[in-house]
Parts: structure tokens; sequence; C-alpha cells
């Protein structure tokens, strides 16, 4: 067995600085490293070090597995600067790397329900915008066939802004549109604490093909 060496300790060292900026924790290095003991774990790290599988910016897939990092700013910071720079994060997600099991997610309807209440509710169980723009990124996937004639809201990341004595929230989400065949993105706004769009399934979907959908949000289960 190969004895520590004062290089080996620097890559070490180099790598956990890596792993850090990359916005991995310690929960999720002490994942990995339970992973790689497994008997696949090895090989697979050694696939993605051959460049044997791909590699996205949101994350990565091997064989049929799909893993998302959702602790990276980058996709929030892009998520909120799009509607203005007085946005910030009222809800963040930070699960870590999740692995994407549709078995594992479940559709709660939300129809008629208080937006605030739903969000405040739901937003620590619910997967963001990391594993939303992974789906956009990967229409091949066999996504349950329930998911296609809803809008599913990812409450895991919303944003807000204030302004005089008003809030303006924003969630993202996603509707399959069937024509295109492909997962397109939008947003509801909705203002507090007065304004029209205060309830899911409200007036707000005046158009688009999506517009007779119904409102579901989207759950992780343990």
């Amino acid at each position: 067995m190969e004895t520590f060496s004062l290089e080996s300790i620097n890559i070490v060292n180099d790598l956990t600085k890596t792993l850090s900026r990359a916005g991995f924790t310690l929960d999720d290095v002490k994942k990995m490293t339970e992973y790689i003991s497994t008997n696949n774990g090895a090989a697979d790290i050694r696939k993605i070090l051959n460049k044997k599988v791909v590699l996205k910016d949101l994350g990565m897939k091997y064989g049929h597995e799909h893993f998302i990092n959702t602790n990276r700013e980058d996709y929030l910071k892009h998520f909120l600067a799009t509607f203005g720079s007085n946005y910030y994060a009222y809800c963040s997600e930070k699960n870590g790397i999740v692995r994407l099991d549709f078995d594992k997610i479940s559709l709660l309807s939300v129809k008629n329900e208080d937006c605030m209440k739903v969000i405040d509710s739901l937003s620590k169980k619910s997967p963001g915008i990391s594993m939303l723009n992974y789906i956009v990124e990967h229409p091949e996937m066999n996504f349950p066939e329930e998911w296609e004639e809803k809008r599913l809201f990812f409450l895991g990341t919303v944003g807000k802004q204030t302004w005089n004595d008003t809030f303006e929230y924003t969630i993202p989400y996603l509707y399959w549109d069937k024509k295109k065949l492909c997962w397109e993105k939008h947003v509801k706004n909705f203002y507090s604490p007065s304004g029209m769009y205060h309830t899911f399934n409200g007036d707000d979907y005046s158009c688009g093909p999506e517009r007779n959908y119904t409102d579901h949000a989207l759950v992780l289960n343990d």
C-alpha cells in the first residue's frame, strides 16, 4: 500500500479546496467516500476520469443514473438576475448531490391553495432550479406520464423583491409542450399582501399551451 508523501498530502489538500469551491459540503464528501467504497462506486469514478460518461454543468450522468449538484450558487444567481438586481432568494435549495429518482418524487396538487402557505410548508421538501434545469437538459429521460398535463412547481427556489409595501415572489415551473415534445420553463409571479395572483391556478395563466394544466408541487420523499 502506498504511503502518504508530502506530494500526496498536497494533492489531497488541493482536492479538498476544489470540492469546497464547487459547493460540496463535508456531508457530500462523506457520501462520496461511502459510494466509492461500494462495488460499483470506484468503477464509476474511473469512468468519469476516463471521460466515458457524459458530464453536464448541472450534474452528471452515467448509465441510467442522473446526479444533480443542488449547491451550485451560479444557477441561483442566474435565475434571480433574470428578473432584476433587486431580486434575492426567499428559498434556496441546499441538498448537496442528489440522485434524480422519479420514484421518490411525488406530486401534490396545490390548485386554489394560498401561494405563501404552500411555499412556507413545502419549500424545504421540494427541489429547486438545479433539478428543473437538469430535467430541461435531459428530455430523453423517462419521466412519469402523469407529469405531462401539469404545471410542475419547484418550490426549493423562490425569488423575492420588495418595493414600497408590496412583496413580489417568483416561482419557477415546468410544463410539457406536446407540440414541441420538450419541457418549457416558465415562472409564476404573485404579490403580497395584496394582488390577484395570490393562489395557484389563478388568472395568470391566460395563454400558452399549458393554460388548462393544473398546478402541482414536486415533493421529495425520504
